[in-house]
């Protein structure tokens, strides 16, 4: 993602993670170039005496996503994590993989850096301006953790134990999860959305991204 305008610049070398050079064959429709240079952990360039840094954490947003920083000029650039003045987009910037996700964020807060390109927008972001986010973010975790503890899933079971066969389990457990996202939304809305941009928009959905994560981490059922 993001590298599709690579081919572009003719006789370019491309620079790529390794593990997102090895997604560019199965890339419908036109693809972009093959990186002709890839790296694992990280790869010190020096070109035109700029010093450029490449970084690989583990997935988060992509499996390749990058930290690309120039430390002659305090700037760092990771695309699609977070941004100053507003939440993130769908599923949280559709991160693939959400507890690096959130690693990534703190990697991003724990760096010295005067200037963050965080890629769609057509400015720079201080740090500052970047921790209201941060906060948003895990406040919204928060929330939804606090929804699992107040809801007791034991209220939405119609049927008696055993007696599965006769009962639609399925629509019991999306109302009790249904439940649990609205409590979470309800709570993070009113305490977001004069501090950040597109709460209202997206709190919901955010909280679905952290249920969802729950769900892949085995830590969702009716027997909870």
């Amino acid at each position: 993602e993001h590298i599709g305008a690579a081919g572009l610049f003719a006789d370019a070398e491309v620079y790529a993670h390794e593990s997102a050079a090895a997604l560019i064959p199965y890339i419908a429709g036109e693809q972009p170039p093959i990186p002709t240079v890839t790296f694992n952990d990280r790869l010190d360039l020096e070109i035109g005496g700029l010093d450029i840094v490449l970084e690989y954490f583990g997935p988060s947003h992509d499996p390749g996503t990058t930290f690309i920083s120039l430390p002659q000029h305090r700037v760092l650039m990771v695309v699609d994590i977070i941004d100053g003045g507003h939440v993130p987009w769908f599923s949280l910037n559709y991160a693939s993989h959400i507890p690096g996700y959130l690693d990534t964020i703190e990697r991003i807060m724990a760096r010295n850096f005067d200037h963050y390109v965080a890629g769609h927008v057509d400015r720079s972001y201080t740090k500052d301006e970047l921790q209201v986010t941060r906060d948003y973010v895990f406040a919204v975790q928060a929330q939804m953790n606090a929804a699992f503890e107040a809801l007791d899933p034991i209220h939405y079971v119609q049927g008696r134990a055993g007696d599965y066969a006769n009962v639609d389990t399925t629509a019991e457990s999306k109302a009790y999860l249904d439940a649990v996202v609205e409590r979470c939304a309800e709570h993070v809305i009113p305490e977001w959305r004069e501090r950040l941009g597109a709460v209202e928009a997206f709190a919901q959905n955010h909280c679905e991204a952290f249920l969802q994560d729950e769900i892949d981490r085995g830590n969702v059922s009716l027997k909870r």
